[in-house]
């Protein structure tokens, strides 16, 4: 996943952003999916940035702040 994270989290099509978003928080330790989470939380995309704001209150993490 490392490897491909900036590819993933950049991914030209939104769909595959919010599958990355779900991956993350069924298979990463809480601290890679805050990881995750925070970097597509600043997303163009608002289904993006809305299913990040889901992940987060499902994964209940804190240390991720989203904007305004």
């Amino acid at each position: 996943v490392w490897g491909r994270f900036e590819a993933l989290v950049s991914d030209p099509n939104g769909k595959n952003r919010v599958a990355f978003i779900r991956y993350a928080v069924a298979h990463l330790p809480p601290r890679a999916t805050a990881r995750v989470l925070r970097r597509l939380a600043k997303d163009p995309d608002t289904e993006v940035r809305s299913q990040v704001g889901k992940a987060l209150r499902r994964a209940k993490i804190r240390e991720v702040a989203l904007p305004q």
